[in-house]
């Protein structure tokens, strides 16, 4: 809901605006798993805010690289790169032990 504002001006998804803002709320709940591991991994909430800055920063990669096609499928916040975060949330919780906090380490 955060992104909404934005996404209905045009950003991430310029030609699917209403949409957009459910597949970014979609996106959202299906990385939210793996920063939450970042974060309890790591101990510290900066590495959960790097990666939400390094996923920012390489969003445009995509719709620069990738010829063609909607952005509600391509890229990493099109159905693309749900799919491959779905993936991962289906490995964090198949791998009980990368998720297992350990603070001793």
């Amino acid at each position: 809901i955060w992104h909404a504002p934005l996404i209905l001006q045009g950003h991430n998804y310029p030609h699917h605006p209403l949409v957009g803002v459910f597949m970014m709320i979609l996106w959202c709940m299906l990385l939210s798993p793996g920063l939450t591991l970042v974060r309890w991994r790591s101990g510290s909430v900066l590495a959960a805010a790097v990666g939400h800055g390094a996923i920012n920063a390489s969003v445009g990669l995509a719709i620069i690289l990738v010829a063609g096609g909607s952005e509600l499928l391509v890229g990493l916040t099109g159905l693309a790169g749900l799919m491959v975060v779905a993936v991962l949330n289906v490995l964090i919780v198949l791998n009980p032990g990368w998720w297992r906090y350990r603070p001793e380490e």
